[in-house]
């Protein structure tokens, strides 16, 4: 059986890597869910593109609160841990979650609202092409 010390420090170890993971993974989502928003084209709709506008503008505005948040977490919390040794407390942990959290979710409203945009989009196709026979 391994000394108590000995399985902190894998747990400190192996704690890191895990903000890292997450943290990157939330950081690839978000830049890809901003890049199909940025890559969104709505002139082909005319008049009726302008709430497909709003819908992106929303979403966009998700994706850039989730890149505040990630930015917020990475150099508040990952860089002191890796970079300065920081031990870190229970009450900082309890708030690098929060910000984890906080981006995830924004995460969610932004792939919402880019579901929508799609739903929309498929509509619009569909109306103008009239009735369709399978």
């Amino acid at each position: 059986m391994p000394n108590d010390d000995g399985l902190k420090e894998y747990n400190r170890i192996f704690g890191k890597y895990v903000y890292v993971w997450l943290w990157s993974l939330l950081l690839g989502t978000a830049t890809s869910i901003g890049f199909s928003f940025i890559s969104y084209r709505t002139e082909r709709w005319g008049l009726l593109g302008i709430s497909l506008v709003f819908l992106q503008l929303l979403g966009g505005v998700f994706i850039l609160l989730c890149l505040a948040t990630l930015l917020k977490f990475f150099a508040g919390f990952l860089l002191p841990i890796f970079f300065g040794d920081a031990e870190v407390t229970l009450d900082e942990q309890v708030r690098a979650g929060r910000l984890l959290g906080l981006s995830f979710r924004y995460t969610i409203y932004a792939v919402a609202f880019r579901f929508i945009l799609s739903a929309i989009e498929v509509t619009l196709t569909l109306a103008s092409h009239g009735p369709m026979l399978f």
